[in-house]
C-alpha cells in the first residue's frame, strides 16, 4: 500500500474509464445501424462506415493496452509498484 500501488491504481481507473465507454459507444451504435447484434449481419460495417471502423480499431488497441495508450501506462506503472 505505497504512494506508487495507489497511483497505479488511479491510472487504471481512469485509463478504463476513458477506453471502456468509447467500446460501448461504438458498439451501441452498429446495433442502431443494423438493428441487430448477430454478428455474421455486422460483417459489412466497415465498408459503410470507415471511420467508425477506424476508431473501433484503435479503441480497441488501447483496451489491449497497446503503447501509447492510457491503459499501457498504467500497465507499467502497476508492473512497477509490483516489483
Amino acid at each position: 500500500m505505497t504512494e506508487l500501488n495507489m497511483t497505479a491504481a488511479l491510472f487504471i481507473m481512469v485509463a478504463h474509464g476513458l477506453v471502456s465507454p468509447v467500446l460501448f459507444v461504438l458498439a451501441g451504435q452498429a446495433y442502431d445501424r443494423q438493428s441487430t447484434g448477430f454478428m455474421a449481419y455486422l460483417g459489412s460495417l466497415a465498408t459503410g462506415m470507415p471511420s467508425w471502423h477506424t476508431l473501433l480499431f484503435l479503441a480497441t488497441l488501447a483496451n489491449a493496452a497497446m503503447p501509447l495508450f492510457p491503459d499501457f501506462i498504467a500497465e507499467l506503472v502497476t508492473l512497477q509498484a509490483l516489483f
